[in-house]
């Protein structure tokens, strides 16, 4: 039709002007009748109203277009800044992993956990791991340390600490998720790493230099077993060297 395809950009035009003073149900008027109406939504997700935008957009235009459009304007308000309208737009659309990216992108980490949680709840766990992974390797261990709880995986987290020598995490982690004695186990662990006094007199202020010198003699590291009752406690020596025999007796 040569006198609508004439019309159309004076109708855009007046639809412009209507924006510009704030007219939306006329701009929105001349937009729909000038053939456009993606402009009549890209004007109320501007001005943040979502269901005037979606019902000019279900109503006029293809769903592909839709989404295709919605899609766009999500990535310029990710551009701004404007994360959570950006996440609006993308799961009117149906379109979750594009905001769950968007929040792995900016780091916000709790927005993406709570995305994936709503719409990929088969991929917590992975995001968990990989997010613990992630902040680890930043030395973030703090935040690491949370999501390998999270996943399940908190021997994970006092591995972590016990590489990097902070070994008092490393027994705060294991008594809060393993219990006594996963924390007995981290600390015979780190009393081995200092050896010696250093290692008898740790194990001694913990009080746990007798469970040690049991776990010592049960995992048959008699040598070890032998040089704590010398150095921290004399009165388990005739145990350990009972022990010892039955031990080279089986053997």
């Amino acid at each position: 039709n040569i006198a609508f395809d004439a019309a159309q950009p004076y109708l855009r035009q007046l639809g412009r002007h209507y924006e510009e003073v704030g007219d939306m149900n006329e701009a929105e008027r001349y937009y729909v009748a000038s053939g456009g109406p993606e402009k009549a939504v890209e004007m109320y997700t501007s001005a943040n109203l979502w269901d005037r935008a979606h019902k000019i957009a279900s109503s006029y235009m293809e769903p592909q277009e839709v989404s295709l459009l919605y899609v766009s304007q999500a990535q310029k308000m990710e551009v701004e800044g404007k994360l959570t309208d950006a996440e609006r737009l993308y799961l009117t659309v149906g379109e979750p992993d594009l905001a769950i990216n968007m929040y792995k992108k900016q780091r916000e980490y709790d927005a993406m956990v709570r995305l994936v949680e709503t719409h990929r709840r088969e991929l917590l766990k992975e995001t968990h791991q990989y997010l613990a992974q992630h902040l680890e390797s930043e030395g973030s261990l703090r935040d690491a340390e949370h999501h390998y709880c999270e996943a399940g995986e908190w021997l994970s987290a006092v591995n972590m600490y016990r590489t990097n020598g902070l070994w008092d995490e490393a027994m705060r982690v294991a008594k809060l998720h393993g219990g006594p004695n996963a924390s007995k186990r981290v600390a015979y662990a780190w009393a081995l790493s200092l050896g010696g006094d250093a290692g008898a007199k740790l194990l001694t202020k913990q009080g746990l230099i007798e469970p040690a010198i049991d776990y010592a003699v049960e995992s048959g590291a008699f040598d070890h077993a032998f040089e704590l009752a010398r150095t921290a406690c004399p009165g388990k020596l005739s145990d350990v060297h009972l022990k010892h025999a039955l031990y080279l007796e089986d053997e």
